[in-house]
């Protein structure tokens, strides 16, 4: 700001939104106080994460309220950090991250079959809603951008 503090904004890829109490990112981020010093240890970069729990029909174990943020990438300046770097500066703060389900070359019938299941979070009493695909090391293609395949499960599809 004009005095030189910074301020946290929290949203979505493409609207960011300042302290709003009536905000599920806003709840996320306060019952999740981990996501606040890794902010402020790393004020250059963004982490990005998925919001769930209170916010849809898969609860994942949270009770009424309860929301939970799991860290999937981070942002600095322009790049993306490499998965190991990524995880390891939201694990050096206690960040939650996006359950790992596999990791090693890419196969496409293992990548569809691994999206399919229940839930690995732990708590949580419903199916999985598919999963992401990331490389180790980042890279982007000049006409898609960056390089990550979600997948979708199939079973999600079918009853969502």
């Amino acid at each position: 700001n004009k005095d030189g503090e910074l301020t946290q904004y929290c949203g979505t890829r493409v609207n960011w939104i300042g302290d709003d109490d009536k905000n599920w990112w806003w709840h996320a981020y306060r019952q999740c106080p981990a996501i606040g010093e890794w902010c402020r240890a790393n004020p250059d970069k963004v982490i990005y994460g998925e919001i769930f729990g209170g916010t849809q029909t898969l609860r994942y174990g949270s009770k009424p309220g309860q929301f939970f943020f799991a860290a999937f990438a981070i942002l600095e300046k322009d790049r993306w950090l490499d998965f190991d770097d990524a995880y390891a500066s939201a694990k050096a703060h206690n960040v939650p991250w996006v359950p790992i389900l596999y990791r090693g070359p890419f196969d496409k019938d293992q990548a569809l079959a691994l999206a399919e299941g229940p839930s690995t979070y732990p708590g949580a009493q419903n199916i999985r809603e598919g999963c992401v695909i990331v490389p180790e090391k980042e890279r982007i293609d000049d006409r898609l951008g960056r390089a990550i395949l979600k997948i979708v499960s199939n079973t999600y599809l079918e009853k969502h």
